[in-house]
């Protein structure tokens, strides 16, 4: 398996709506997907969407983990991806001079 990306819950809360779209467009409804974060790999040749989707009771009400009563209770799940995401990949946190040890007297 290779992780091509990792979309994380500030980034799928930003980008809310393209994200949205692009689940329904690969036959994921949103209103089940856990916003904990979504990625996307590559396994035995095929790219994949890899999710946790939110257990429901019948009538759609959210189930509590038994072992995590702060949390839904959650499954993973796995789609084809059939849409490619159209959203650039985040631009990684830029270093200051400080935490690298430069631009500092001492």
């Amino acid at each position: 398996m290779t992780v091509i990306r990792v979309l994380l819950r500030e980034e799928l809360e930003a980008n809310r709506k393209a994200i949205c779209a692009w689940l329904t467009a690969n036959h994921i409804d949103p209103k089940h997907v856990d916003p904990a974060w979504i990625s996307i790999e590559i396994y035995a040749g095929e790219t994949l969407i890899r999710w946790k989707a939110i257990k429901r009771t019948i009538d759609g009400r959210a189930l509590v983990d038994p072992d995590n009563p702060n949390q839904h209770w959650t499954v993973q799940l796995q789609n084809r991806l059939l849409v490619e995401l159209d959203l650039p990949a985040p631009r990684p946190p830029q270093l200051r001079r400080e935490a690298i040890g430069q631009g500092t007297d001492g």
